[in-house]
């Protein structure tokens, strides 16, 4: 659901959507002898977001947009075990991870003084708890195939903040330049 509202040079928006996910898993059990194991996971995401954007002297805007997401491991990260060849490494997965939660706010200021010219400048701060990584043990397992670096999925808090700088220049209706930083 969205729901966005303007007055004047103000324009307001504010989201919400919701997920169920119902998920059966049969693996393969990493201990000898091998048997098959059954897993039901449910998850309940949830995202928001608010935001709001002031116009002014016609080709100027800043606005600010805030969000909370939060994600459920994938079945790989829960259930992985063994030779992934398309990296060369040994994967573990790890049943005991939780969902990712994430907030993340942006601050933008854009110029536009007209349609074939925009400037913005948009720094943002994202901050996860429990965000799921793939993180080396210091340890090589031998297998038939050769011996191979030992990964393992963890989870831990991280940050990502920045600054990106976007400019474009329509020169025609057929030639047009971007500039990203």
């Amino acid at each position: 659901s969205i729901l966005n509202y303007s007055i004047g040079s103000f324009n307001f928006e504010t989201g919400i959507r919701y997920d169920f996910i119902h998920q059966n898993i049969a693996s393969i059990s990493t201990s000898l002898p091998r048997i098959i194991e059954r897993f039901t996971n449910q998850y309940h995401l949830i995202n928001l977001q608010l935001g709001g954007k002031y116009t002014f002297l016609r080709a100027h805007s800043i606005s600010i947009n805030s969000g909370y997401s939060n994600r459920n491991p994938g079945i790989h990260e829960l259930y992985s075990y063994g030779l992934h060849q398309g990296v060369s490494s040994i994967e573990i997965g790890n049943q005991d991870l939780k969902q990712e939660q994430s907030t993340k706010t942006t601050l933008e200021y854009t110029f536009a003084p007209n349609t074939r010219f925009s400037f913005s400048v948009l720094g943002y701060y994202h901050h996860f708890f429990n965000y799921i990584h793939l993180v080396p043990t210091n340890e090589t397992q031998l297998t038939i195939r050769g011996a191979f670096p030992v990964f393992e999925y963890q989870q831990t808090e991280a940050f990502i903040t920045g600054i990106d700088f976007l400019s474009s220049f329509t020169i025609s209706n057929s030639l047009y330049t971007q500039f990203r930083f």
